[in-house]
């Protein structure tokens, strides 16, 4: 896995929302997000600090997102 830079939370939403999800709760420091593929509902999160979401906690992000590491690296590499 190629490592990122941090993100700012801000754009990482942004980049979630553009992809199809839909904020579907705000909680503290945590936005949930949920997308619903074949019937299936997955969720994502953000941590949404003000400040930036850590090399880790963006892996964690590509994951959850079902979005290709090869796009997050394209806007954010």
């Amino acid at each position: 896995m190629t490592k990122l830079s941090h993100i700012k939370p801000a754009k990482a939403a942004q980049f979630i929302e553009d992809h199809g999800w839909v904020l579907c709760n705000r909680k503290g420091t945590h936005e949930t997000y949920a997308k619903t593929i074949d019937g299936k509902v997955y969720f994502c999160q953000v941590i949404y600090n003000n400040k930036t979401i850590y090399p880790r906690n963006v892996e964690i992000m590509i994951k959850k997102s079902l979005i290709p590491e090869e796009e997050w690296i394209e806007r954010f590499g």
